[in-house]
């Protein structure tokens, strides 16, 4: 038993889907305030909206925070590094 007709249907209908679960559906857990109506993946990974992180993810916070402490301080290496290749 075939799902689809052809390869083309397929692609259309997965496309229609990525569409509309990406555009047109509001997740919610993207939040960008409290208070303020959920938004669409878009908005968050291709637009950059700020969201906050749902109460129930505590855990989320904590390795967001872990994430920005490692990152901070791959790029003080990073520029130490420039510094010294710069003076030798």
């Amino acid at each position: 038993m075939d799902l689809y007709d052809s390869v083309t249907e397929a692609r259309d209908k997965l496309e229609a889907f990525r569409k509309r679960y990406n555009e047109s559906r509001p997740h919610w857990a993207l939040r960008p305030s409290e208070k303020a109506d959920p938004v669409v993946p878009k908005e968050v990974y291709i637009d950059e909206a700020e969201i906050i992180i749902p109460k129930w993810q505590g855990w989320a916070k904590g390795a967001k925070t872990k994430l920005d402490k490692e990152v901070e301080h791959i790029k003080l290496q990073e520029e130490n590094s420039l510094s010294v290749d710069q003076g030798s």
